[in-house]
């Protein structure tokens, strides 16, 4: 009778899958990079006007892209929600566009949604 601490390996054919699974995402690695890191270059939208927001983000998107920089993050706040609306509005475009690869709010920020974290195409 097997002692029931002790499990079986996994002949070569089940481990291939589990091995490709343990594959690294590198924007994953990014937007992570941007959750935790405090040296991650941010725009903060507090108080902007719509308009001003999508004009203040693309340019700070093209000058992070220029400069190499491989995640940023985005501070909308609360508020009323049009500046979250039209943060993500824009990430989406640039999203289409090929200028950002992923964008998502901050795992432990989820319920507040006042930053969003971006993976930009270096």
């Amino acid at each position: 009778m097997p002692k029931p601490w002790k499990t079986r390996q996994p002949s070569r054919e089940e481990a291939a899958p589990l091995e490709q699974e343990k594959a690294v995402d590198p924007v994953e690695i990014a937007l992570l990079a941007a959750e935790v890191s405090s040296d991650v270059p941010f725009l903060d939208l507090h108080g902007v006007r719509a308009e001003d927001a999508r004009r203040e983000l693309q340019t700070f998107l093209q000058h992070e892209c220029a400069i190499g920089t491989s995640a940023v993050r985005i501070v909308h706040g609360k508020g009323t929600g049009v500046l979250e609306k039209v943060v993500l509005q824009f990430l989406a475009e640039a999203k289409r566009e090929g200028i950002v690869k992923d964008y998502r709010s901050p795992i432990d920020n989820r319920r507040k949604g006042s930053v969003v974290v971006v993976a930009l195409e270096v």
